[in-house]
């Protein structure tokens, strides 16, 4: 920890509890920028000292929205859910939308293939081999719930009972 410009020794001291209490936080698993600002508002640190303490854990390279937003997307994909939930997530952690973008565009992902791997983990084949209007609006509501488009969703459904057809 390096100094910090401070008017008195409690502001120094301040400052060396909320980097601490900062310190103890990532260690658990990364944060946004957002999330540690709100947990120390919630300790009652004061503001200026909040945003020193966050400007110097970037400046440490402790915190990184990019690091924290790749590290939730990949956990996020793996759990098999959609770009539109990633990016939502992301969003509530208090990522920037121009973060999130390069994020989610640099997985290169085919997200019609997310789905069916997802649909596959949730559904038997019989449930996906029918073809009511009822099934069919339950896995699409499905697919929508874990974030992706209708489109991606259809897409999907008919991927899964193309190679439902080819295995018989």
């Amino acid at each position: 920890m390096s100094a910090v410009m401070v008017q008195n020794p409690e502001d120094a001291e301040t400052f060396r509890q909320a980097y601490l209490k900062a310190v103890k936080l990532l260690v658990t698993r990364e944060h946004s920028r957002m999330e540690i600002e709100t947990k120390l508002a919630k300790r009652d640190v004061p503001s200026d000292v909040i945003d020193a303490v966050v400007e110097q854990l970037h400046r440490e390279g402790y915190q990184c929205d990019v690091r924290f937003a790749t590290l939730l997307t990949e956990q996020r994909l793996r759990k098999g859910f959609g770009p539109m939930s990633i990016r939502a997530k992301l969003h509530e952690r208090g990522v920037d939308r121009a973060i999130i973008s390069e994020v989610i565009d640099e997985l290169d992902t085919d997200w019609v293939a997310q789905a069916v791997e997802a649909l596959q983990s949730r559904f038997n084949p019989s449930e996906l081999a029918d073809k009511s209007q009822r099934q069919r609006g339950r896995v699409a509501r499905f697919l929508q719930s874990r974030g992706f488009s209708p489109s991606i969703a259809h897409r999907a459904l008919d991927n899964c009972l193309n190679g439902l057809l080819d295995e018989t």
